[in-house]
Formats: C-alpha cells, sequence, structure tokens
C-alpha cells in the first residue's frame, strides 16, 4: 500500500470498475490521496502536452534512481520460443493476476 500522505493516481480500469478489497480506513489513517481520470476523452494536443511534460518532469527521475518501475514478471523471449513466451505474457496480463508491468526481454 502507499506511504504515509501518499498519492494514487488511477488512469484505468483494466480489471473492471468495482473493488471489493479497497480500506477506506487505511486511506484516512494514511492521509492518502487519490486522483482519477482517462485519457479517451482528451484531445489529440492535451495528449501530446502530456507526454512531453511526462517526458521531461518524470523520465529524469528513473534515469536519477529517484522513481522505480513495479516490475511483475520478466520473460526472457528468443527466436525459438518467441511466440509461446509473447502468448504466455499476453495470458497472464489477461488473468489480471499482475500488480505491475511484464516485461518481455527479447534477444537476437
Amino acid at each position: 500500500m502507499l506511504k504515509q500522505d501518499g498519492r494514487w493516481i488511477l488512469y484505468g480500469l483494466m480489471g473492471g470498475a468495482k473493488a471489493s478489497n479497497l480500506n477506506f480506513g487505511e486511506f484516512l489513517g494514511k492521509r492518502l490521496s487519490m486522483i482519477s481520470t482517462t485519457l479517451r476523452s482528451r484531445s489529440n494536443s492535451y495528449k501530446s502536452e502530456l507526454i512531453s511534460r511526462f517526458s521531461q518532469e518524470v523520465i529524469p527521475g528513473f534515469d536519477r534512481g529517484l522513481l522505480k518501475p513495479i516490475v511483475y514478471k520478466k520473460i526472457d523471449v528468443d527466436w525459438q520460443s518467441g511466440v509461446d513466451k509473447v502468448r504466455e505474457a499476453h495470458n497472464l496480463m489477461e488473468s489480471n493476476q499482475n500488480v505491475g508491468k511484464i516485461l518481455l526481454n527479447f534477444t537476437i
């Protein structure tokens, strides 16, 4: 869960629009904030500006080690196992079991 005074930014609902296991007592006790939005209804110029600002303001945090991605699973893909490994990753994503990114590492 989030740390004290943390912020949860919600951009999508891949797992559905309802959650039965949210504990709002924890939200209150930790003074958490939730911000929700969608990009679907936004203009292309808004999306372009968002990408530009993300590149300038957020990516450097990853480069400096201040931000770290949450990686659920890394799957190595080579030429022999390519289709099977990609299918495995897609099935995992569709199962909605992951918390974090599923990375495909392609080797030549």
